[in-house]
């Protein structure tokens, strides 16, 4: 027990020593120009905020703190905000880092972040206003939307976000989320998930998917995708019992744009 007790102490302090170490230059990074440098930066803060000994020492740098409220401030990126916010959330567990993350200006700097979370979700809500309408209209105007010379096809309906994190830790974001949310789901391969959440009023279930694609050699987009027939094999075995009409079918729209919002808010916590 003893020689535990003296591993963890030395391993304790490395991680002080580390933090101490790398304090100076995250500072310099997280006040870089360039986004994607302060991206990384908040990421790392982000990573050892997780670790008391040097969650202990970035909260003991005013001016890292600082800088870690400033890089939020100046954040157009969903996922510099997520690690920058929860690398804050950590140092909030702390007296000594709530009185750090005040005199830095974190509060209103906090506010603000709600604020485009907020518009980052209206840009989604909008995008299903129109495509709501839009369906509703084609349903009550008898209008199948089978696009014509193209018989057999419809269209697909969904939604895509951009992240600049490693494919493994927004798929392990993903199904955090999903499990907080009660989403069931069904692994096709470690980046593609087909996902399916019971409507708590009926007793249908809404179906999607979900998919990684790499863009470039830094940035990955997570794909939102409906599922309409899910009789496929392979697919998550939920099956209704007869064929819904239009009228169905757009409600079954209208809960995935539901399901795609809760997600979306969950990973933005």
């Amino acid at each position: 027990m003893l020689k535990h007790a003296v591993v963890n102490l030395i391993n304790y302090q490395d991680d002080a020593d580390l933090a101490t170490r790398a304090i100076p230059e995250l500072i310099k990074l997280l006040n870089d120009e360039d986004q994607v440098v302060v991206s990384q930066a908040a990421m790392m803060v982000h990573r050892l905020s997780k670790k008391e000994a040097s969650r202990h020492a970035i909260m003991n740098s005013q001016q890292m703190v600082a800088a870690l409220v400033r890089a939020l401030s100046n954040s157009n990126d969903l996922e510099t905000t997520r690690v920058t916010v929860g690398a804050l959330h950590n140092l909030s567990h702390h007296r000594q880092g709530l009185l750090a993350i005040f005199k830095s200006g974190g509060i209103p700097a906090l506010v603000m972040c709600i604020q485009y979370v907020w518009k980052c979700l209206c840009v989604y809500m909008e995008q299903f206003v129109k495509s709501y309408a839009a369906l509703r209209e084609r349903a009550l105007s008898g209008d199948r939307g089978v696009p014509k010379g193209t018989p057999g096809k419809r269209a697909k309906w969904h939604l895509v976000i951009r992240s600049q994190s490693k494919p493994l830790d927004i798929m392990s974001e993903v199904f955090k989320a999903m499990k907080v949310l009660g989403f069931e789901w069904r692994v096709v391969n470690p980046f593609h998930v087909r996902v399916c959440r019971k409507n708590p009023i009926g007793v249908s279930y809404v179906h999607m998917a979900l998919q990684l694609y790499q863009v470039d050699y830094r940035s990955h987009l997570l794909d939102f995708k409906i599922i309409s027939n899910i009789s496929t094999e392979g697919q998550i075995e939920k099956k209704d019992s007869d064929e819904v009409g239009e009228q169905s079918k757009v409600h079954h729209v209208l809960e995935f744009f539901e399901m795609c919002a809760a997600l979306i808010t969950e990973l933005a916590r």
